[in-house]
Formats: C-alpha cells, structure tokens, sequence
C-alpha cells in the first residue's frame, strides 16, 4: 500500500512565470497510471487496511496546505471517478487572513524568480539573524550558492528553517512590501474558503490537521506542538462535522518533529499522521508506528514530474517535488 502527496496541481502557471506546479494533465495521467496499475483506495478500504490486513496494493491520495487548486482542478477530477482523498489544511491562515511563511516564499519566487528574490534576500538578511545552530557548516553563503538551483535551496532553507518565527516573517514582510503585494487579495485566491472546507467534508473527503502554523515541529517547544495539535483539530472540528481523524507533520521529514511530536499525536484522539519518506506502508508501520506513516511525493511516479512557467509554452521539466 501507498500513500502519495501533492500540492500545487493546475492547467497553467495562472500569470506566474517562474510557478513550480504539477500541470493538470498530468495529475489525470497519472491518476490513469494508478487506477491502472494499483487501484486507488476507498475510505472504507484504508480504514480496514489500518484495522486489519494491509493490502499488497492499492495508493492513497493526500493533497497538502488547503490550496485553491484542490476545489478547483483537483475536487472535480476526484469526483468524476469516484475517488477518495486526505485534504491537510494548516489552521492558521484562517486567523491572519496572510499566506503561511512558506506560501509566500512559492509566490514571490514564482513571481519574480529565484535570481531576484535571491539578491532582495541578500539586501535585507542581516547575518546576525542567522540561527547558527540550525545550519550545518554554515558558511561564506554567498560563495557558495553560485547556479540557480542551489540559490533556491538557500532561499528555502533560510527562510523556512534558518531563522526565528518573528524575524522570518519580518524579513517576509520587507519582501512582499517591496513588491507592493495585496496579500488580502493574493490570500483568497490562494487558499480554500471555509465553506469549500465543508464542501469537501461533506462530499465525504477526508479532512485532516497540517498543524497552525505550518512550522517544522522540531523547531517548537512541546508545549507549542501541543497547543498547534489541539488549537488545528479543534477548528477543523468547528468547520466540519467534528470528525477529524488525521495529521500530516508540516515538511514532513523525519527532522521536522521528534519522538516528543509522535508521543503528543499517541495521546490525542486522532487515528493516524503521514510524514514524508519514499516507501510503501508496512504492516509495521500500522501496528507500531502508526503516527509515522510513509508518504511518496508524486513526482516519484509516471506522469508527476513538475514544470515551471506556462504550460501552454515550452516549459522545462524540471525534477523534484512540487511541495515546500
């Protein structure tokens, strides 16, 4: 059995030249090449596998962050087959009304590209900032990220794990004022309303906790991961039908929570929690780590390779996830 995550799933880059994305087509290529050659699981059948017998076969479908696209490409595809999917909504974009950290960083490098944000990070990045016990061989990082791929996983890295929450968003927010963004427009265009919430509940999806803040479980103290744990499920709870049963840790790694994270999940009420690690679900996995289980990234499969820029034009394919 397998379980694998998207995230941006659309026909086109929608205006952003330099958008990371799984185009459409391909996300229903690919659900042909799983109905094909594994079959996509029920509700019923994955809770069974989760009670009894694991199947040889058979994919999950989980789709990460509660973005726009899921109502509007990804839903109706679902439906059209009548097909079964886990949506992980992070809880508190609802309170800020702002893209998470993370989202922004995707915008303003799909916007304006990895060159630009690259020097604008440069300009306002004071070293001092830096968490030096968060980096590995931190060192003469200008240097060092010199091609375009690596300048990327500086941005990501720096702004997504190298500094504190509040200087983070401080630096994001000098960013996105730079660029004269609206970020009450840009916000409900990017997320899915409360109500598309219910609509997928109430379809029969699965809704399931992403955490408050989308921020590495790791980089919390325990009492903050509890607080995220039980803050998200009790909000999911209030905009469903109060019947949240499942977590996805935000980043998904095994660096991104801890021993402490799996304990907190083994008392809650919930069921289940994905992390993300390139393996089928084991036996294993469901008798003794249950909270732990494996999630492959679409891109792993035929037909789930990402592109950046518009679809319609000759856009390069570009390997690796569509995620954070």
């Amino acid at each position: 059995m397998k379980s694998i995550v998207y995230h941006y799933v659309r026909p086109s880059s929608g205006g952003l030249p330099y958008f990371r994305y799984l185009p459409l087509r391909e996300f229903q290529q690919q659900l042909n090449w799983f109905q094909s050659n594994e079959g996509v699981l029920s509700r019923s059948e994955f809770m069974r596998a989760l009670e009894a017998t694991i199947p040889s076969k058979g994919v999950v479908l989980t789709f990460d962050d509660a973005l726009r696209d899921h109502i509007t490409y990804v839903f109706p595809e679902l439906q059209r087959r009548n097909l079964w999917a886990i949506f992980y909504v992070p809880t508190g974009i609802y309170r800020t009304c702002r893209l998470s950290h993370v989202h922004r960083v995707h915008f303003l490098v799909g916007k304006y590209g990895i060159e630009t944000i690259f020097r604008m990070l440069a300009e306002v990045l004071d070293d001092e900032m830096i968490k030096r016990e968060s980096v590995d061989a931190y060192e003469s990082d200008t240097y060092r990220y010199q091609d375009t791929e690596s300048k990327l996983l500086y941005i990501k890295r720096v702004l997504n794990f190298y500094l504190e929450a509040e200087t983070r968003d401080f630096v994001l927010d000098t960013l996105m004022s730079r660029v004269g963004i609206d970020e009450t427009v840009l916000f409900n265009s990017y997320y899915l309303s409360l109500d598309e919430i219910r609509t997928l509940s109430d379809a029969g999806m699965e809704i399931g906790s992403h955490g408050v803040s989308h921020t590495p479980f790791s980089n919390l103290s325990i009492a903050r991961q509890e607080e995220e744990i039980e803050e998200s499920v009790a909000f999911l709870n209030s905009v469903t039908k109060g019947d949240i049963i499942t977590f996805c840790y935000p980043y998904g790694g095994r660096h991104s929570y801890s021993s402490e994270t799996v304990s907190l999940l083994e008392k809650s009420d919930l069921k289940y929690s994905f992390d993300v690690e390139a393996r089928n679900i084991s036996a294993e996995d469901i008798r003794l780590n249950i909270h732990m289980l494996p999630r492959y990234d679409c891109n792993q499969f035929p037909h789930g390779i990402s592109i950046v820029g518009d679809v319609s034009s000759d856009a390069p394919v570009v390997p690796g996830g569509v995620g954070a």
